[in-house]
């Protein structure tokens, strides 16, 4: 004997429907409550969390110690030049390069007067700077001087 088909009946689908769409609708509260309430953990830990303790290592190579002076000189050609840095307590003579340019380093915290003396044909002329503050960590630009 053959069993008779059952079909549902209008209400029996509705039935179906509302029991999928409660499935659907709880579902998607159950994940918005999750990523709402991870989104909060998250935003307490940024609020209150504790910084690590940093420690920063200098090494001695990246203290500056000294200042520096910077500058050139326009000389006529077969002119000899020298700069000579001095106060009471140091004085120091350096040489320009080839361009005319010269770079002093190793200076104390101090003030300097700077005396640059070009000879051409036994004859001599300087021109002085005075009262150039030198710090340490900084070069001192004194420009270009031209005679």
């Amino acid at each position: 004997m053959l069993s008779p088909k059952v079909y549902p009946t209008k209400s029996g689908i509705f039935k179906i429907k509302l029991i999928i769409m409660k499935n659907v609708i709880t579902l998607a509260v159950l994940a918005l409550l999750f990523i709402g309430l991870n989104g909060f953990n998250k935003a307490e830990e940024k609020e209150g969390y504790d910084i690590p303790d940093l420690k920063i290592e200098v090494s001695d190579e990246s203290i500056k110690t000294d200042g520096a002076i910077l500058g050139s000189v326009i000389v006529p050609v077969n002119t000899e030049v020298c700069i000579n840095v001095h106060n009471d307590k140091t004085s120091v003579r350096v040489y320009p390069n080839e361009q005319g340019e010269f770079f002093m380093n190793g200076f104390d915290q101090d003030v300097y007067d700077i005396e640059v003396i070009a000879t051409q044909n036994n004859k001599t002329e300087s021109y002085i700077i005075e009262d150039i503050e030198i710090r340490i960590g900084e070069v001192t630009a004194v420009g270009t001087i031209d005679f």
